[in-house]
């Protein structure tokens, strides 16, 4: 039987050549995510590697990134990851450095800001729960409900996200 040391192993791969980790591994581009696997239950990422400009992301207090807004804002304590060059980021969880999407620009960010105040707005007046407004959503994206979240989506969805709940709403109000 050989040993380890017999087996012609190399360096460990570059982010960019690692392959699938998690469920599925890769992203809807079919590429690696350029991020780390977290806990042991759940595939979750942690993002490492830009997907805008391949810089550094790292996790950071989000007093960094808001200054005096911090309190207003109620994120004390509260950590963002952020990339060191072009300063695309993602929020946290509160409480935990657990990443609430992936990376994204102040575009994409706008865009998702956009989604969530027409989507919270379904499910505030009371026409359905919030869980039932994420069951709707998915079933309208047809997405799996563990992936029907706006911080995940991409600006096409966004997108779609605004449509359906203005259409929703237009309907209710008729």
């Amino acid at each position: 039987m050989r040993s380890l040391k017999d087996k012609k192993m190399g360096p460990p791969p570059e982010p960019s050549e690692a392959g699938p980790v998690g469920r599925g591994g890769r992203n809807e581009a079919g590429a690696v995510p350029a991020a780390t696997r977290q806990g042991r239950s759940r595939a979750e990422f942690l993002p490492t590697i830009c997907r805008y400009c391949g810089g550094v992301i790292k996790l950071i207090p989000a007093k960094m990134v808001y200054g005096e807004s911090t309190r207003r804002l109620g994120m004390e304590g509260e950590y963002l990851y952020q990339c060191q060059n072009c300063n695309a980021r993602v929020g946290c969880h509160k409480g935990t450095t657990r990443p609430l999407g992936n990376v994204a620009n102040e575009v994409l960010r706008l865009k998702r800001m956009e989604a969530h105040r027409v989507f919270d707005a379904l499910w505030k007046s009371g026409r359905m729960t919030r869980t039932g407004a994420y069951r709707w959503l998915a079933g309208e994206l047809h997405l799996r409900p563990d992936r029907a979240h706006i911080g995940g989506f991409e600006m096409d969805q966004c997108q779609k996200v605004i449509e359906l709940c203005e259409k929703t709403n237009n309907e209710e109000a008729a």
